[in-house]
């Protein structure tokens, strides 16, 4: 009677054992230092996408879902869609030039999968609209990303300021 319970619990451990070897072999290792570094220059392209006005490169790095979300600092309740998106960057290129940004305290985390990430940080902006300066400081954005295809694109935006971060001059 005793044998025949031996040989069930080492049948039962050896099963377990190799359950959660395959779990672990199934596990994708994923180098964090290196996706937080291709976010960082994936926040780069947004900043010299609006710079240089490149409506190529921000339709490059914004996901083409119909139900993504961008918050910016003059919609009132978010553009659904990446095409409301292009045509809103469009029109900002039209009616601003000299743009200049810069992003500070950025903080990136990248889930263990390695298929999506989110991040935040201030962004300082300066820019010509209607032969005026405007100067944008300490504006708040938070960020999701997701990797498709090897590459990291946006997929949500927010982007809001303090009423004292705008000036006129």
């Amino acid at each position: 009677m005793i044998i025949p319970l031996v040989i069930l619990l080492c049948f039962i451990f050896s099963y377990q054992q190799q359950g959660v070897r395959a779990t672990e072999k199934a596990t994708p290792v994923v180098d964090i230092k290196t996706e937080k570094a291709k976010i960082q220059s994936l926040l780069g392209s947004y900043v010299q996408a609006w710079e240089n006005e490149d409506i190529g490169l921000l339709m490059r790095i914004i996901a083409h879902d119909s139900d993504m979300v961008m918050f910016d600092i003059d919609t009132a309740k978010g553009l659904v869609s990446w095409r409301k998106r292009m045509e809103s960057a469009k029109k900002k290129f039209e009616a601003t030039e000299k743009t200049k940004i810069s992003t500070r305290d950025v903080v990136i985390k990248v889930h263990e999968s390695g298929k999506v990430a989110w991040f935040s940080g201030i962004m300082d902006g300066k820019t010509v609209a209607q032969n005026k300066a405007v100067n944008l400081e300490g504006l708040r954005f938070t960020c999701v990303v997701e990797k498709r295809s090897r590459n990291w694109v946006m997929v949500q935006w927010h982007l809001s300021f303090r009423h004292e971060a705008l000036t006129l001059n």
